[in-house]
């Protein structure tokens, strides 16, 4: 059984933060998951700034309890709400890493349609930086997942990413299309030696080949999905992707671990998260989707263990 155990919640009472309201309550119905909802308050030190941060206290209190009812009311489970006070990206990638939950799911920050950078401040920075998925909401976007789109660069976090995109496809019967981008390194080699061009074109032939090895590594059954290879810059393909595709959800890795696909992954996924016009999810070293008999399977082998190691000492009796 697939399981999304936890959601945290982020809100600051903003239209887009309506939108994400409303969408993890349609997933914690799909996956029976917990919703934990926090609201970071701003951090000043000035007398009449605490004052109004008193108010606002009081006011958000308010705000929580009744989002509170609204989740209760779908038989969602959900605790007494956070109410914090500082930094909005500290506090989050603070309790998510402290509730350890599945998915950090929030608004993109009311933005303006005709808003060319469609992302705030902290979804940004939490979409970047958290090492828990998160799922940015755009402002306005209730419309169910109908088309997912996913690119590859074969790398670790383009594999969890795929790995993730299938199970949401298949449990939200969307159509999936797998995006691998080869970019055009020989364009950028105008006057030097030639045979170094021819292979650096090579590479990306290889590169091409390893397309259909990489696929063959995932379960696609149940899945209406495609795949599609262009040559370009990622960055403008995949926003191509998006609105020829009309695409409402991008799934993409993150960052990694060496500075090398720092440069290489993360470069392309900040330019693309602070312009995309859909909503997405980024991941970086966790999966959003767990099978629940992964911990259940743990347990067997310890109980096993445990086990054999007294019919070996003869205390089965």
């Amino acid at each position: 059984m697939m399981m999304l155990q936890k959601i945290l919640l982020p809100t600051d009472f903003g239209r887009s933060s309506e939108d994400a309201l409303n969408w993890a309550v349609t997933l914690a119905k799909i996956f029976n998951s917990e919703i934990i909802l926090v609201h970071v308050l701003p951090d000043d030190t000035n007398l009449e700034m605490a004052m109004d941060t008193m108010m606002l206290r009081k006011t958000a209190h308010n705000h929580l309890k009744d989002i509170r009812k609204k989740i209760r009311r779908n038989w969602i489970k959900t605790a007494d709400p956070i109410i914090v006070k500082g930094s909005p990206f500290d506090w989050i990638v603070q309790l998510a890493d402290s509730f350890d939950v599945n998915l950090i799911l929030m608004g993109s920050g009311d933005k303006e349609s005709e808003d060319k950078f469609k992302l705030g401040i902290t979804a940004n920075k939490v979409a970047r930086k958290s090492t828990k998925p998160v799922w940015v909401i755009k402002q306005g976007e209730l419309s169910p997942i109908k088309k997912i789109l996913c690119p590859v660069d074969f790398s670790t976090p383009s594999f969890r990413a795929l790995k993730n995109g299938i199970h949401l496809a298949r449990r939200f019967e969307a159509e999936l299309m797998v995006l691998n981008i080869v970019e055009p390194l020989n364009e950028k080699l105008t006057g030097l030696d030639l045979e170094f061009a021819k292979a650096v074109e090579i590479i990306s032939k290889i590169q091409h080949s390893h397309y259909p090895l990489f696929l063959k590594k995932f379960d696609f059954h149940n899945v209406n999905w495609s795949k599609e290879s262009c040559r370009g810059e990622p960055f403008t393909e995949i926003l191509k992707v998006i609105s020829k595709q009309s695409s409402n959800l991008l799934v993409m890795g993150t960052t990694g671990k060496t500075e090398r696909s720092k440069i290489l992954i993360g470069s392309v996924t900040e330019k693309v998260i602070r312009e995309v016009p859909c909503s997405f999810i980024t991941m970086n070293s966790e999966d959003v989707i767990k099978l629940r008999i992964e911990k259940e399977i743990k347990g067997l082998e310890s109980s096993l263990k445990h086990t054999t190691q007294i019919l070996e000492h003869g205390f089965a009796k």
